[in-house]
């Protein structure tokens, strides 16, 4: 587990948000082609859509601040984010662009 993550570091797809010297927010992403991408090939292949492989905040305003950091640094190379909702519905998978998501989540 601790390679995956440090290969998550290593390549710039690691962001955290920290108050205080601790972490408060971290999300780790992929960059691939597409949504189908995100099934079936587990690489990054450094294209357009921003795959959430995991995402863990503290409380609400950490996650927005994380992903205020997450817009900030991906909406030059990013057009759409998606991620996998398994706890609320079957594992589906959900692809919106990225100016939308920044908006909801910003601004709720």
């Amino acid at each position: 587990m601790l390679k995956l993550v440090q290969w998550f570091c290593n390549n710039g797809r690691c962001l955290i948000v920290s108050d205080k010297g601790k972490i408060q927010s971290v999300v780790l992403v992929r960059l691939i082609s597409s949504e189908a991408e995100a099934r079936t090939n587990y690489k990054d292949s450094g294209g357009p859509v921003a795959y959430i492989e995991m995402c863990a905040a503290r409380t609400k305003k950490a996650f927005r601040a994380m992903m205020n950091l997450f817009y900030l640094t991906f909406r030059n190379v990013c057009t759409h984010m998606v991620w996998t909702r398994n706890h609320y519905r079957n594992n589906s998978y959900r692809l919106v662009t990225l100016e939308d998501a920044f908006r909801h989540i910003a601004y709720g």
